[in-house]
This record gives structure tokens, C-alpha cells and sequence, in this order.
């Protein structure tokens, strides 16, 4: 019995494998042995620096958290970090505990719900390369009442009672 010849195919995959993963990087894969959904390991140069990257966003009402990664040859530079929140300078709280370093901008007063900001935030890594990201939010409005409620008081004794009413 002869054994089959290998069919091999080189494309450049996508997240969702529609191609562009790796920018002139072909990839082979194995047809012989291809079942389905794969995830594939792409090998990188040796010599390639893998930039540090912004892994994260978390936005509330009282915050906006932005996390760098380092990677095992690029490091974010915490003094060369700045934020812009709708276009202005903002000062932020800066935490760091390798790979991870975090910022976190507290607004005064804090974010309108329903309120919609960009931020813009640039760093170098430790080889100068530029680490950012750029982006918009916009906080989801109040299911309940942000103001006082209208009703009685309650009084030593006797409780005040308030009602939402067609929330």
C-alpha cells in the first residue's frame, strides 16, 4: 500500500479565519490532519519584538481603567504614559505589577449617565516603540432616579414611604 502524499495549503488566517492574522507570514497547515475548527500557533522570528499592548478598558460612572500588557520583549514605560479624556490632559492613579500596569482615571464629578466622552491614551515601551489606544463610550442612562424621590419624610417612629412609579 502506498502511503498518501501530504497536502499542505499556506494562507494567512484571520481571528475568525477570514485571513490577514499575520501580515506576511505564511502559515501552513497540514490537511492530512485538519478537522474542523483549529487554533493554530503561529511561530514568530526570534528576533521579533512583540510590542506591549493595551489588553483592557473598563468604564463606569466613577472610572476609566485602561490596562497595559508587557510581552516578553517590550515593557510599557509608566513615565512616558498620558491620557486625554475628551480632549484634555487628565491626570491618573498608576499601578504596576508586572507584566500588568494599570490606569485609572477618577473624574470629578463622575461621569453623567447617559454621557458619551473618547479617550486617547499614548506610552512608549522600553525599545521607543508607541503603545495606545484611542476609542468612545458612552455610559448607559439610570434605570432608576439619580435625584431625591418625592414623598413623606419619615419621622422618629414612622417610616417615609417613596415609590417608583413607571421605571
Amino acid at each position: 500500500m502506498t502511503a498518501a502524499s501530504p497536502r499542505t495549503t499556506t494562507a494567512n488566517l484571520g481571528t475568525n479565519g477570514q485571513g490577514g492574522f499575520v501580515a506576511g507570514f505564511p502559515l501552513t497547515i497540514d490537511l492530512n490532519s485538519f478537522v474542523g475548527d483549529q487554533f493554530f500557533t503561529v511561530p514568530q522570528d526570534p528576533g521579533a519584538v512583540v510590542p506591549a499592548a493595551v489588553t483592557r478598558v473598563e468604564v463606569t460612572v466613577q472610572s476609566l481603567t485602561i490596562e497595559f500588557t508587557d510581552s516578553e520583549t517590550s515593557a510599557v514605560d509608566p513615565e512616558s504614559i498620558e491620557l486625554r479624556v475628551d480632549d484634555a490632559l487628565v491626570s491618573f492613579l498608576l499601578e504596576q505589577a508586572l507584566p500588568r500596569t494599570l490606569v485609572t482615571y477618577v473624574p470629578d464629578p463622575p461621569f453623567a449617565a447617559g454621557s458619551s466622552h473618547t479617550f486617547a491614551i499614548t506610552a512608549e515601551d522600553d525599545t521607543g516603540q508607541p503603545v495606545g489606544r484611542t476609542g468612545e463610550f458612552t455610559l448607559p442612562e439610570s434605570l432608576l432616579p439619580t435625584g431625591s424621590l418625592p414623598g413623606p419624610e419619615g419621622a422618629a417612629g414612622q417610616w417615609g414611604l417613596r415609590q417608583i412609579l413607571g421605571s
